[in-house]
């Protein structure tokens, strides 16, 4: 990466806009002489001091005068011929006559070469011109520049500038753009970029510009002229005029006369783009602010953006949601990324967004995981896990899945953490969860997979008058002999009767499970045959059904949601207390030596197996 007096951006220099037919006008793609006029080929052919123009590149991206190569850095597609243009000049369509300036649009891909800025006075290149204006340079012009147009060389900056209309810039600097930050254009690596001038619509005012870096909307300005019918060259990779030749490459270079939306933009780019080679592997936010996953300048380092499945090592793609934010941050994303790794290392957290989907996939490159290092996190998009996939939160650290999760057979393994894991949406495709820490959920959850609690694991319960939470697992559930629940009350909440908070359509094996010591004063805990049940002992221990007295009542309701030995107990050795026991009178209590005596058959039936579970 270059300091920051080498920082580049686009300029866009313009005195046009229009509107035509919707129609592709010019298109260069380099290969043998392509295109609708000849773009001169000088490499035989040096200039006076001997020294050669613009020329081609063979397939392999061999000079035809210095033997080298060209590295594709793993953006634009191998297979293709490219133009070299050089301090000597670049090349041109000596008459690129009749091309109408209601409208315009310019796309094309340059790489700087490392002498882009070897002369020192110089700070912007032209990258394209086109038609003349009055002064002898072009109507519409791209280049890349180093200053913002007040003569700041802090670089990161987009413009717009007019050769017609009085030489005016519209500045979008990235702030008032509500962009994240600089973007580095210089740095050696292939970037696509296409300009769109509004048609004219008769009211006077001066034509809106876009500028687009890589597929995705980069700057926008108005431009602060208009052109009458053009004529004159097409310049690439040089302003002759004034002096200015590209030092670098050039591909794929297309003219329209009409604007392209953001879609045609996306497209075009996406068309030809063939991410091979070298591309970087791991990307880390750079900036505090929300902003859009799919943005590349978001990232550092560029050329990204991370787990675009185009690029060829997108499963060895690591991403990291680092400690840069000040407060709470979104990234979004609306399409599909696969990556095998990301990490929320950031005290304020992270919530991650869209309507797209982030799959976690298998790569040689390391395990797939995600690190929750610091802070409360989200997701707030689909996930869905294309391999076996570890969830590592450390203590004190929370990582929240707020929608669906497809495990697609795969096993989601929390065991490595101390933080909290909550699955706040369903679990769908099978597969396992395996949890050795705080698991939590928010109301109820289904899942649609095996369900461990590992080791020194608790369940995280919260209880309240509109909230119960509940895990609905169609699987098989194991719970460890050293795993735990833990109760937390809403304000002002007074738990009274049974709470199902687990139901297993599988087998549940029950190693052992327990309250939290805290818990045990208020409740009783039963892990039956499918379900685990909470009762709460807040009036009288046994009083199952919260009505003040230990009675009849309480021993149907132990049938039907407990079943378990420790509970009948409790209903035993306290039937007939309550207030409302107290208050009837002796005479209004049934001994319970008759009563037990009678339902002594259905206890034995129960306790072997026969009982119903509560359905939830």
């Amino acid at each position: 990466m270059k300091k920051s007096l080498s920082i580049a951006v686009l300029a866009l220099v313009v005195g046009l806009v229009g509107s035509a037919n919707a129609a592709l006008q010019r298109s260069y793609l380099f290969e043998s002489q392509s295109g609708p006029a000849t773009i001169p080929n000088d490499a035989t052919t040096p200039d006076a001091t001997g020294n050669a123009d613009a020329f081609l590149l063979g397939p392999e991206g061999v000079e035809a005068d210095a033997g080298g190569t060209v590295p594709r850095n793993g953006r634009l597609k191998k297979a293709e011929n490219v133009l070299k243009t050089t301090p000597y000049g670049g090349a041109s369509e000596g008459t690129y006559a009749g091309y109408d300036p209601e409208s315009l649009s310019a796309a094309l891909w340059f790489k700087s070469d490392g002498a882009v800025w070897s002369d020192p006075t110089e700070s912007w290149t032209s990258l394209l011109g086109i038609g003349n204006s009055p002064g002898g340079s072009p109507d519409v012009e791209l280049a890349l520049a180093k200053t913002d147009g007040g003569g700041a060389t802090n670089g990161g900056y987009m413009q717009s500038f007019s050769w017609t209309g009085g030489n005016s810039w519209t500045s979008t600097d990235p702030l008032k753009q509500g962009l994240p930050g600089q973007m580095v254009l210089d740095d050696s690596t292939w970037h696509h970029v296409v300009l769109t001038l509004s048609p004219y619509d008769g009211s006077g005012a001066n034509p809106a510009t876009e500028i687009y870096i890589d597929g995705e909307l980069a700057a926008t300005g108005p431009a602060s002229g208009r052109a009458a019918q053009g004529a004159g060259g097409l310049q690439i990779g040089q302003n002759v005029a004034f002096g200015s030749y590209f030092k670098g490459w050039v591909d794929n270079l297309h003219v329209y006369n009409h604007e392209l939306s953001a879609s045609d933009v996306q497209n075009l780019f996406i068309s030809e783009t063939d991410l091979v080679g070298p591309a970087p592997e791991n990307y880390a936010w750079k900036a505090d602010t929300s902003g859009d996953w799919n943005a590349e300048f978001n990232w550092s380092p560029q050329g990204g953006p991370p787990g675009n499945t185009n690029a060829s090592n997108f499963e060895d793609h690591t991403v990291t949601l680092g400690d840069v934010i000040l407060s709470t941050r979104t990234v979004f994303s609306d399409i599909g990324n696969s990556l095998r790794e990301i990490t929320f290392d950031s005290p304020h957290g992270y919530v991650v967004a869209g309507s797209g989907t982030m799959s976690l996939v298998a790569s040689t490159a390391g395990a797939t995981s995600i690190q929750v290092d610091q802070g409360q996190n989200e997701f707030q998009l689909r996930v869905s896990l294309e391999t076996d996939t570890a969830v590592n939160a450390a203590s004190g650290a929370t990582l929240d899945f707020n929608n669906q999760i497809d495990l697609n057979g795969n096993t989601l393994d929390t065991s490595p953490s101390a933080g909290t894991v909550n699955f706040n949406h369903s679990v769908i495709g099978g597969g396992a969860i395996i949890a050795s820490a705080a698991l939590g959920t928010a109301g109820s959850t289904s899942i649609a997979a095996d369900l461990t609690l590992s080791g020194a694991s608790t369940l995280d319960i919260d209880l309240g008058n509109l909230n119960t939470d509940f895990f609905d697992v169609t699987g098989d559930v194991v719970l460890d002999a050293l795993s735990v629940v833990d109760v937390t009350l809403e304000a002002g909440f007074v738990p009274t009767g049974s709470y199902t908070i687990l139901s297993a359509s599988g087998t549940l094996t029950d190693g052992g499970l327990t309250l939290d010591p805290s818990d045990t004063g208020l409740f009783s805990l039963a892990v039956n045959s499918n379900s685990v049940v909470l009762t709460a002992l807040a009036g009288v221990p046994g009083d199952f059904d919260g009505n003040g007295v230990v009675d009849g009542l309480d021993f149907l309701t132990w049938q039907r949601d407990l079943g378990d030995a420790t509970n009948l107990g409790i209903w035993q050795g306290n039937y007939g207390a309550g207030a409302l026991a107290a208050a009837a009178g002796a005479a209004a209590v049934p001994e319970p030596t008759s009563l037990l005596l009678t339902i002594a058959g259905v206890i034995g039936l129960t306790l072997s197996g026969g009982r119903r579970s509560r359905s939830s």
